[in-house]
């Protein structure tokens, strides 16, 4: 048999028609292999083996030693048997043939050897880099805690996880992708001992394992690993530049779970990721804790929702110099069954990772415009509602039928509704935003650009948007009082807006010095707690419009 059959054999399992093993010892003891694969023997030893297809009768095969059953036990009584390698392999051949009629023969030995180099590799490592995958770095990992409390040493977990890597793999093509990687792998390898553990354990992730003298010492690992980074990668005349961020933790190897470890070092990994790309974070108690409490608010997401749990806040949104009502902003709320109420940054975030946020986002749309409709028909003023929408609800194919189902279910004018957009969302597809935009404005929706001034927006491109009005940014705001550069940014912004021809609102307002600065700028709309702190609808109705009545319980529900 050449080695163009044996790579057929290997690669190409469903051309195989049959496998059978003949003894020569015992020509009629003959069985028929369906399929390959790995074993671990009742030894804790890796192995390779055959699971035999007992389909029909067949005497047992003494020479060779399976794990699973006595000896005497009949093949024709299981579905399936795992064998070991034969006790005298040259005895052996086995008889492969296709189903063109085709066949060959080759000894056990040579098929046992090339399991060895193909097989064995391929178990434990990753193709595309070389290095080891997650099955053998957390063997080494095991046997790594296992010296360190021998000894009384220290043991690190190192995570790293690519910033940005798939918008290289979106917008280069995974062929660069995978390039990339390839040589990632190399600048991390660089790096670390020899004696250390570099695996790719998947995607764009990468795991070191190693034994250290001091606490302090994977903070040089990290920093090192960061740094191998910071020039730019040539892949297939592309000039990409990429940073990783990293998460540490360290253990003393006493009686540690190594799923656990890195678990712990992907933790810190994230954090750090959240809280400045291209850096690393050391896993502590309180990282446990709170991704603890993020698996718990994600799962309790949409049984909230069908207990009716959360609620909308409104905050008014006034003119400048005479404080006249122009809108509230709708606010969510989550009120848990203990009474305590969950403010947005315990939850939004964690809503739009999971996806929830559409289903969530489509709820306070709906119920602000039904609230806005009611305040309307008993009287309240002719004033906006506004809603937030989220980066993952913008993208939604289908906002603008609900959107559309919603001002006609409430009766809703042109310029009720408002849809409050993040800058940043509008510019990462910015055809698509345009396109979106513009539908909206034909259904009467006013659009108004949040936190503006933290993106990067093309001004060319804003003065193509149907824009109403534009947010300053709240952190702007906080600092006009004592930082010159807000100061700069906010008058910069205000008279951006009037120069499109829209209005601009200063948001985070919270005393009358930062009031007083904004309208010597000019600016229009402010909103804040020196106006109103966000309050649930009676309380609302109490302090901006207390002459109208609330419907009884069953005019709500008619």
């Amino acid at each position: 048999m050449t080695g163009a059959d044996l790579e057929r054999m290997f690669r190409d399992d469903d051309a195989l028609m049959s496998i059978l093993i003949s003894d020569t010892a015992a020509p009629g003891r003959v069985g028929l292999i369906t399929r390959l694969g790995f074993y671990e023997s009742m030894t804790g030893r890796l192995g390779f083996g055959w699971l035999l297809n007992a389909t029909r009768k067949v005497a047992a095969l003494a020479s060779w030693d399976p794990l699973t059953m006595p000896h005497d036990t009949p093949l024709d009584t299981v579905s399936t048997v795992v064998l070991e390698r034969p006790k005298d392999a040259r005895d052996h051949d086995l008889v492969i043939s296709w189903p063109d009629g085709s066949f060959g023969t080759v000894s056990v030995s040579s098929i046992f050897e090339r399991l060895a180099m193909e097989y064995g590799y391929e178990a434990t490592h990753d193709r595309l880099t070389g290095l080891p995958n997650r099955v053998l770095l957390l063997d080494r990992l095991s046997v790594l805690l296992q010296h360190a409390e021998r000894v009384g040493s220290l043991v690190a977990v190192v995570f790293c996880d690519l910033d940005g890597f798939k918008r290289i793999n979106d917008s280069l093509g995974h062929e660069v992708g995978d390039r990339l990687l390839a040589k990632v792998a190399r600048r991390f390898g660089s790096t670390v001992r020899s004696q250390d553990t570099l695996a790719r354990i998947s995607g764009d992730e990468f795991v070191v394992v190693c034994e250290i003298g001091s606490p302090h010492a994977p903070v040089q690992v990290a920093e090192r690993l960061i740094a191998s980074l910071a020039a730019p990668i040539i892949v297939k005349g592309h000039q990409v530049r990429i940073t990783t961020s990293v998460g540490i933790t360290v253990t003393h190897g006493t009686a540690t779970d190594p799923e656990e470890l890195v678990r712990e070092a992907d933790l810190a990994m994230y954090r750090a990721k959240t809280d400045r790309r291209g850096g690393f974070e050391i896993f502590d108690a309180a990282m446990h804790a709170r991704a603890v409490e993020r698996l718990t608010v994600e799962q309790e997401l949409g049984p909230a929702m069908g207990r009716d749990e959360f609620r909308l806040f409104y905050q008014p949104l006034v003119g400048a110099a005479d404080r006249r009502l122009v809108a509230f902003e709708a606010l969510v709320r989550w009120q848990l069954p203990t009474g305590r109420m969950r403010a947005p940054v315990e939850f939004i975030d964690i809503a739009e990772d999971c996806g929830f946020i559409t289903t969530l986002g489509a709820w306070v749309l709906g119920e602000a415009c039904r609230q806005l409709a009611e305040w309307r028909v008993r009287g309240a003023g002719d004033f906006r509602v506004g809603v937030n929408v989220s980066a993952r609800q913008f993208s939604d194919p289908g906002l603008l039928a609900y959107v559309a189902s919603m001002v006609e279910a409430c009766n809703l004018g042109p310029g009720a509704l408002v849809l409050e957009i993040t800058e940043s969302n509008l510019m990462q597809h910015v055809e698509t935003s345009m396109a979106t935009l513009t539908a909206l404005r034909r259904l009467g929706v006013v659009i108004s650009v949040d936190d503006f001034g933290t993106g990067y927006s093309s001004l060319a491109y804003l003065a193509k948007i149907p824009l109403d009005s534009v947010k300053i940014d709240k952190s702007f705001v906080t600092d006009l009082e004592s930082n010159h550069t807000s100061r700069m940014l906010a008058s910069t912004v205000i008279s951006l807006a009037h120069n499109l021809g829209v209005r601009s609102v200063g948001e985070g307002v919270e005393n009358e010095n930062q009031l007083a600065i904004l309208m010597e700028m000019g600016c229009d709309l402010v909103q804040g707690y020196l106006i109103g702190r966000p309050h649930p609808p009676e309380q609302v109705e109490q302090t901006w419009f207390p002459g109208t009545a609330r419907p009884s319980p069953d005019d709500r529900t008619s």
